[in-house]
């Protein structure tokens, strides 16, 4: 049945490993691990399934993110940090510049249009750092509390053999950062050994492990529990982006979930395809690929 799902798509010669389910009525109707269940940086999906829960919980959608960070320049909702229509631009490398996080983005990140929906690990930065002010603690600790109910679920760093490494060093990173910063310490970069265990996203590394963009780690499994509680949300579609029939999201790693529009069907892909290198490949076509192909067998 996997091979029917994936067809000629040859996920072997893309990402050394992967796991692949589909969950329908609640129920597994497809599973697979290659070459085992492994836990995985699971990058930009740590948004919809660990930081808006978050911001759900404590939060109201229509705050002004203001009443937080009083120094923003217009007034923008929590609502439009999750859904990405602040006028944040899609990233910076805020741990090359000597200041914290919130000054750099509010200096540097709002050169957007503000109501455009433009995907940018800017907006969760900020949400985790309105989470540390309201409930006053690190963000780190705040999703270490919400994932004691989950099996499985991690911050890093991690020391278990049954993690999946990503790159050898953040090379590709290193080259988008020398658009915004001359000459970036190469230090800073993990040049020359594997990334396992730590989070792939700088950002995220540099602030403790965990930022609002990435920095969850878990397996299939954990991802699968993460998604059902994202479903008890009213407004579980406001993290996520949309296709035709599902909506979805994706992480860098090589990871993704795809909820149909009816409900009733959800698929989780986990990879590492960034080992040990970024690889000049559309991996996103070939992750919706995957979940369109699932929708049309099981839907």
């Amino acid at each position: 049945m996997v091979q029917g799902i994936l067809g000629g798509i040859n996920l072997r010669g893309l990402t050394p490993s992967f796991s692949l389910a589909v969950v329908k009525e609640g129920k597994f109707v497809l599973l697979k691990g290659y070459p085992d269940f492994l836990i995985y940086d699971c990058a930009s999906i740590t948004k919809p399934l660990l930081t808006f829960p978050l911001i759900e919980k404590h939060l109201a959608l229509n705050e002004d993110a203001r009443d937080y960070i009083p120094h923003l320049p217009y007034s923008v909702k929590i609502k439009e940090l999750v859904n990405h229509t602040s006028g944040l631009i899609p990233w910076l490398p805020l741990y090359l510049f000597n200041k914290p996080y919130t000054e750099t983005i509010v200096e540097k990140g709002f050169k957007g249009e503000k109501g455009k929906k433009v995907y940018s690990c800017l907006n969760y930065i900020l949400l985790a750092n309105i989470l540390e002010k309201k409930l006053k603690k690190p963000f780190k600790e705040i999703s270490a509390d919400f994932l004691k109910d989950f099996k499985n679920c991690f911050i890093p760093p991690l020391k278990c053999v049954n993690v999946a490494p990503t790159e050898r060093g953040n090379l590709f990173e290193f080259e988008i950062a020398k658009r915004f910063v001359k000459n970036p310490d190469k230090r800073k970069f993990r040049i020359n050994r594997i990334i396992k265990g730590e989070t792939h996203d700088l950002n995220s590394h540099y602030a403790g492990g965990i930022a609002g963009n990435s920095g969850l780690f878990t397996d299939v499994f954990g991802v699968i529990n993460l998604v059902k509680n994202l479903l008890k949300s009213k407004n579980w579609q406001l993290p996520l982006f949309e296709r035709e029939d599902y909506f979805y999201h994706l992480g860098f790693t090589g990871t993704g979930i795809a909820i149909h529009k009816r409900e009733n069907v959800f698929v989780v892909f986990l990879s590492n395809r960034i080992c040990p290198e970024v690889k000049d490949i559309d991996f996103s076509a070939i992750r919706h690929e995957i979940f369109k192909k699932v929708f049309e067998k099981f839907v």
